[in-house]
């Protein structure tokens, strides 16, 4: 598909001009100008100029058309959590049609824009995108996305999960859940014990009035088959950067 000027330069005679042409039918044009546009299959083709002063006199010069190349970015495995998204870019050599069609090769493996902007699904698992060159579509490029699962690997006092949850009795304390695989991290708070205290959708927990050890349950709204427990120490006034009085 790309073009070439070609120049022809005659000796010997004061006409200097020349009949352009292409050897193979289907090797790409040529105008009377010597202006060359590849076809837009690959192989070896050639031009040649044939004087117009003595037409047994010629000269000829072979081309080299590429096959259709096309690579993704990344490369490799793209590890993405359910939800995500991600723009991947499609590389395509050896055409002047540099577009590609996107797909995800599995009916629920995610989603994927023409401008290869990809979205994982909520359900962990392998799945793979397609790129297919526009100009040439035998040629195509795979990507494997790993999506895992939902996962809620601590209950804290504070967003970074450093602090154990603690508090007096009748306190007050913000909780927070470390929800990972997903971005979709809210959680639904509970207690397990009948006389544990209480915990808003919020995530704030007030203790009772009794010390103890009282189990606080954060279950994932992306996927209710995750949840997690954590034992919050209700005893004597603590000093804890995440205690509200």
């Amino acid at each position: 598909g790309a073009a070439q000027q070609f120049i022809a330069t005659v000796t010997g005679t004061t006409n200097t001009a020349v009949t352009w042409s292409v050897q193979e039918p289907t090797g790409g044009s040529i105008t009377q100008n010597g202006v060359y546009t590849a076809p837009t299959t690959a192989g070896t083709f050639h031009v040649m100029a044939t004087s117009m002063a003595d037409a047994s006199k010629t000269a000829t010069a072979a081309i080299n058309v590429p096959t259709v190349s096309l690579t993704l970015a990344p490369a490799g495995t793209l590890f993405l959590d359910q939800g995500a998204s991600s723009t991947l870019i499609a590389t395509v050599t050896g055409t002047t049609n540099t577009a590609v069609t996107w797909s995800v090769q599995e009916p629920a493996g995610g989603s994927i824009t023409q401008n290869g902007v990809y979205t994982a699904p909520t359900t962990a698992g392998t799945y793979h995108v397609l790129a297919t060159s526009s100009a040439d579509v035998s040629r195509t490029a795979s990507l494997e996305v790993l999506v895992p699962e939902v996962s809620i690997w601590d209950i804290s006092a504070d967003p970074e999960g450093e602090y154990v949850p603690m508090t007096c009795p009748s306190g007050s304390i913000q909780l927070y859940a470390q929800v990972s695989g997903t971005v979709f991290t809210d959680v639904t708070w509970g207690v397990l014990e009948a006389n544990g205290g209480s915990i808003t959708p919020a995530g704030v927990y007030t203790a009772p009035a009794t010390s103890g050890e009282f189990q606080v349950v954060a279950t994932s709204v992306a996927d209710p088959s995750k949840s997690s427990t954590e034992a919050v120490d209700v005893g004597s006034i603590w000093s804890n950067p995440g205690q509200l009085s």
